[in-house]
């Protein structure tokens, strides 16, 4: 996943994704659109302290508390 800023400060969002990220966050139960959303509107951000990739934390439309490292 790309992240770019746009010419009014706010981020834009690409998400590339592989066959195999695609498999990683269906064995956790979560769907591209549940992660998407969640980097988008994450109740707050970090790195991941085990891989040092940015992290977003936030609730699926269903309710879920996820974390989103990408």
């Amino acid at each position: 996943m790309s992240v770019f800023l746009c010419t009014h400060g706010m981020p834009y969002f690409e998400f590339l994704w592989t066959e195999e990220s695609v498999r990683h966050i269906e064995e956790h139960g979560v769907s591209q659109a549940d992660f998407e959303a969640v980097v988008m509107h994450s109740r707050n951000r970090g790195l991941s302290r085990r891989s040092m990739l940015p992290v977003a934390w936030g609730y699926t439309s269903d309710g879920r508390y996820i974390l989103s490292v990408y």
